[in-house]
């Protein structure tokens, strides 16, 4: 009988714990886990607009997040962020890494979306792009539910959903074929 694996998160955000689970389930079916969130610092800005900087917050949340307990096999960290893409426009994502014991350490991204110039002034001027959905959107903490691209795509594409793919990415290196991972 399998033991049940440990996976902790380096947030509390439920929709970044589901997105995992999602993940999990995914590619590696009729296993058990218990998937629990930590509050864990980013170590980056609040708002992060580089793809690096994104990177940077979700590996050190997962690092973070595989520190503060003991009994956990992984470590899983998630960021979204901003960041130029083609014709100076800008994109939201979000980064995904995972780590395990043995200093493993798998990263992936999710889908992007362009963010419009209203909104990105508003970044420019200090606000997170969570705080700004939920100003225009009416609503209060969209980011803990279907978030911001949930919110675009009429539901059609809520956060944990999309989030659960960059997971399912990230988890690649642990559960696939190690000749794809040889350096």
């Amino acid at each position: 009988m399998d033991r049940t694996k440990r996976v902790v998160v380096g947030s509390k955000n439920p929709a970044k714990i589901r997105a995992v689970q999602i993940g999990l389930e995914a590619v590696l079916p009729g296993k058990k886990f218990d998937v629990v969130g930590a509050g864990v610092s980013s170590g980056v800005k609040a708002q992060p607009m580089t793809m690096q900087e994104t990177s940077d917050g979700s590996k050190n949340r997962a690092i973070a997040a595989m520190a503060s307990d003991g009994a956990a096999e992984f470590g899983v960290g998630l960021e979204g962020g901003i960041e130029e893409g083609p014709d100076g426009k800008h994109f939201e994502s979000g980064w995904c890494t995972v780590v395990d014991r043995g200093g493993r350490i798998g990263q992936a991204s999710t889908a992007r979306m362009q963010v419009s110039g209203s909104v990105l002034e508003r970044i420019n001027a200090g606000e997170e792009l969570g705080d700004i959905v939920d100003d225009l959107s009416l609503q209060t903490d969209v980011r803990s539910g279907q978030g911001f691209m949930g919110l675009i795509t009429n539901g059609g594409l809520p956060r944990d959903a999309c989030y659960s793919h960059a997971v399912m990415l990230a988890f690649a290196p642990f559960v696939s074929n190690p000749v794809f991972w040889r350096e």
